[in-house]
């Protein structure tokens, strides 16, 4: 097998179990790998297997004696690749229900099983976005890339690693940051010889509903274990700077404990701090625990603290646009979920009374949205009609994007559902809150790097008829 088989940058990494088909190690292609390969339906693919090195090659062939096949969903107007193989010889390389990473470059697919990373067997590939100037930025997990996108609108980053184990997040990512490399798996298996190095980690661990959990048999974290794998990912990046983000109760579990220990030694500078959407103008509340740790003394970093005077504060109106009330359609609250949450009663917050459940376009405030959005629920917020208050209805994902203020260039796959859409927004940061503390991080960067170079002895100029020796040493050059 020749060598320079990544001589194209590897854009994406599929890490996925095989099946078992006819007693027969099945693999199956999902559309997202092979359109990252830029494989489309009616493809021809020829498979190679090297056996030296446990390995299939899979690249696309006018010679190939397999065809990528089609598939297309009900409401979808584009068609879909699909691709599966299953025979002896896939067998006797991967063994069945064993885990395997794919390694997908342009035309290109790379199969072997998770065991080993000796990435020398192929030349060591450099992913795809190696080469970008900016500051580079990797986001773990990094769901539909809400955060990297208001990072990247700073101007002063350039996404080149995201990874999540939600499909249609690692697809929305892809199609917002095409320049960089992603990985689509669980996060426990993405080995650290995959990353290249960056300059900051935007971190926002899962969650796994501290909210409610800690302090009432949750072990406070001591059963997630993803804190060591996370704070192995980030020193295997070599990055000079972490962001950490996520619901306030996080911060008090043992889980972060361990994240935060693990890095100390690597990055002995820490700030923490607790801001709330709200406070940056947006007309959702959404208050987050936010921490920055660093290599370097964060003397030049400043915690933003804006403050809002109420008659300055932007109305729904003003934030979704005016055209609200045609953007979709309306329900009446008879006979619907509405009703009952309306009237719901008991002495505890679930009541709509004590909730932003239902807003109209003038009001200033509303209620966070989460991920469960798409669940009707007395505790989010929906939108009144003014001049018909029995009509109610959602906001939509276009107008959830406007109140969490993501950047406009930022869009969804067609294939991503609307509630999947609302889901990951629901999961996502209020970019308002992320391009702040990016801006000051950025500036951290800067004034570190200037730190550094000041240090270092100044060039020496001399004229054409003199050089300097790596000691300092003047000569004369003779015949200048």
């Amino acid at each position: 097998m020749s060598r320079n088989v990544f001589s194209k940058n590897v854009s994406f990494i599929r890490n996925v179990g095989t099946s078992v088909k006819a007693n027969k190690t099945w693999l199956f292609f999902e559309s997202l790998v092979l359109e990252a390969a830029n494989l489309k339906p009616g493809d021809r693919i020829e498979m190679t297997v090297v056996m030296d090195k446990r390995a299939l090659v899979f690249k696309k062939s006018d010679i190939g004696d397999h065809v990528v096949s089609r598939r297309k969903r009900a409401g979808q107007t584009k068609e879909r690749p699909l691709m599966d193989r299953c025979n002896e010889q896939i067998s006797v390389v991967i063994r069945q229900r064993k885990r395997i990473d794919i390694l997908v470059a342009d035309g290109i697919l790379i199969v072997r099983e998770e065991q080993s990373f000796d990435f020398c067997v192929f030349d060591r590939p450099a992913l795809q976005g190696s080469d970008l100037k900016k500051f580079r930025l990797m986001s773990l997990p990094s769901g539909a890339g809400l955060a990297t996108k208001a990072l990247e609108s700073t101007g002063f980053f350039e996404p080149v690693f995201g990874g999540d184990i939600l499909s249609e997040a690692v697809e929305t990512y892809k199609f917002n940051f095409p320049d960089g490399a992603s990985y689509w798996g669980d996060l426990r298996k993405l080995h650290p010889d995959y990353l290249e190095p960056v300059d900051a980690v935007w971190l926002s661990p899962s969650c796994t509903k501290y909210s409610l959990l800690v302090g009432q048999g949750s072990a406070g974290g001591f059963l997630e274990g993803m804190g060591p794998f996370y704070a192995n990912l980030v020193l295997a990046s070599q990055a000079k700077i972490v962001l950490i983000e996520e619901i306030i109760p996080y911060f008090g579990s043992r889980s972060y404990e361990h994240l935060k220990m693990l890095l100390q030694h690597s990055f002995p500078y820490i700030t923490q701090m607790n801001l709330n959407a709200f406070d940056f103008g947006s007309p959702a509340g959404r208050n987050r625990g936010y921490v920055v740790m660093s290599q370097s003394p964060l003397e030049n970093f400043k915690w933003p603290e804006p403050k809002i005077p109420d008659h300055r504060r932007p109305t729904i109106e003003q934030t979704i646009g005016k055209d609200w009330e045609n953007r979709a359609p309306f329900r009446e609250t008879r006979g619907t979920v509405m009703e009952g949450l309306l009237n719901k009663s008991g002495n505890n917050n679930f009541k709509a009374d004590k909730n932003y459940t239902l807003v109209k376009p003038n009001d200033t405030r509303m209620a966070a949205l989460v991920a469960s959005y798409s669940k009707i629920q007395v505790t989010s917020s929906y939108l009144l009609h003014p001049d018909h208050p029995n009509l109610w209805r959602p906001f939509t994902s276009w107008e959830a994007s406007r109140i969490l203020d993501i950047p406009d260039d930022f869009g969804f796959p067609e294939s991503i559902s609307e509630t999947k859409r609302m889901y990951m927004i629901g999961n996502g940061v209020d970019c308002r809150v992320a391009k702040a503390i990016g801006i000051e991080a950025a500036y951290h960067l800067m004034m570190s790097r200037l730190g550094a170079n000041s240090n270092r002895p100044a060039p020496v100029q001399t004229e054409s008829w003199m050089k300097v020796d790596p000691n300092g040493q003047f000569s004369f050059v003779l015949g200048a």
